[in-house]
């Protein structure tokens, strides 16, 4: 019986018919040809399975990478830490891989980009480690959060924030001053230092003024970490 390549129509020999690279086989009734791909249509159908595969990954990761990003603020989907100076994203991907290094601080004024790239390095870890647990809270929320333990008295909301792997508080600093703020934020701080858990800390105050409305031992434990200084002017007021 006759074999045909399906694309061409070209006669196969009996060597191509056996040949373990032409593996696509069409049925097709008794009496008829048989249909197969001849080496040349074999390769075609290889490369488009091929970059069908390819697309099909890489729509994966960009779902994954949505999910990632699904707490994110708007104005902060398109961050990417590959868009970040070279410095800069070497320090990051130093934090998040290096187990010694329990705190990425960036420090700088508004709109110097300390929270694009905090992000930046916050999707890298989750693609990284998908199956760790994250918090993303800015330095207010965390102590509301942190003070409804006290209203329901118990501990539960501070057991999760201490223990989580990887924890990001944004704008430290700009919470209200209160004994009791203070206090939670340092003793939470203090915790994951000791205990080396990720922290990622973003301040638009000087190391001095944090070291003045905390403590000294408070700086000195942040500043332990991966430190960055970010300069320059606000950003966000270029076009004014």
């Amino acid at each position: 019986m006759k074999t045909v390549c399906i694309m061409c129509e070209k006669s196969l020999t009996a060597k191509q018919y056996f040949s373990e690279k032409v593996h696509f086989h069409f049925p097709t009734a008794p009496g008829t040809p048989q249909y197969k791909l001849c080496a040349k249509h074999q390769k075609q159908a290889d490369e488009y399975i091929m970059q069908a595969h390819q697309q099909i990954k890489e729509h994966a990761k960009q779902q994954k990478i949505k999910s990632y990003k699904a707490d994110f603020p708007k104005i902060f989907q398109d961050v990417n830490i590959n868009s970040l100076s070279n410095d800069h994203r070497i320090k990051c991907l130093n934090f998040i891989n290096d187990e010694s290094k329990w705190c990425l601080f960036l420090q700088g004024k508004v709109g110097t980009g300390k929270t694009y790239m905090c992000l930046s390095a916050l999707l890298e870890w989750r693609l990284k480690y998908s199956d760790k647990k994250t918090a993303v809270y800015n330095s207010m929320d965390l102590v509301l959060k942190l003070q409804e333990d006290y209203k329901s008295n118990n501990n539960k909301n501070y057991n999760y924030l201490a223990n989580c792997d990887l924890l990001v508080i944004d704008d430290l600093g700009t919470e209200r001053s209160t004994e009791d703020s203070i206090y939670q934020i340092m003793r939470l701080i203090f915790y994951r230092f000791n205990e080396v858990k990720k922290t990622i800390i973003t301040t638009n105050l000087s190391i001095d003024e944090l070291a003045t409305k905390f403590h000294p031992r408070l700086t000195s434990r942040i500043m332990s970490g991966v430190p960055i200084v970010l300069k320059g002017n606000d950003r966000r007021l270029k076009e004014f």
